[in-house]
C-alpha cells in the first residue's frame, strides 16, 4: 500500500469491497482532479502539475515525485506553517513515526533546487515548514 502511494497512487482499496465504495472513491478522484489547478507560478517557478514538471529561469527542474509532491504542497500553502508530521502523510501516504529524517532531508534538497527563485522554505519552531518570499 505505502509503495503505491509513494509511486503516485491516490487511493486503494481493499479486499474485499462493495462497487459502491469503489464507484464512490472513483467519483471523488474525479471531482478532486477537477479542482487541481494545472500551473501554480511563484516568481520565477512555475509549478505544472500534469506532468510534474518544475521550470526555473526557463529550465526544467528534474525532481523525483517526493520532492515535487512536498513543493506543490507548501507551495499551494505559502505563508501558512505545516507540521512536518502532517508534510509526511501527505507525500508519503503514511503516519510519520519518530524520525523526521525524509521530510528534513527532502526539504534541504528542495531549498538548494529553488535557490534564486525569490522563495524559500523556512523551518519554523515546532517542527513546522513555510514557503515563503525570500527576505
Amino acid at each position: 500500500m505505502a509503495r503505491g502511494l509513494r509511486l503516485g497512487a491516490n487511493d486503494y482499496v481493499t479486499k474485499p469491497f462493495s462497487y459502491e465504495v469503489l464507484q464512490a472513491r472513483v467519483e471523488a478522484m474525479f471531482r478532486n482532479a477537477e479542482q487541481l489547478p494545472e500551473t501554480i507560478v511563484k516568481d520565477t517557478l512555475t509549478l505544472k502539475i500534469r506532468p510534474m514538471e518544475v521550470h526555473f529561469k526557463d529550465q526544467k527542474l528534474k525532481l523525483p515525485p517526493a520532492e515535487f509532491y512536498l513543493l506543490q504542497l507548501l507551495a499551494e500553502n505559502e505563508g501558512k506553517d505545516l507540521k512536518m508530521e502532517y508534510l509526511y502523510e501527505q507525500v508519503w501516504g503514511a503516519d510519520m513515526i519518530s524520525d523526521p529524517t525524509a521530510v528534513r532531508n527532502t526539504v534541504s534538497r528542495l531549498r538548494k533546487k529553488i535557490e534564486g527563485s525569490g522563495y524559500t522554505i523556512s523551518a519554523v519552531y515546532g517542527g513546522r515548514y513555510r514557503f515563503e518570499r525570500e527576505k
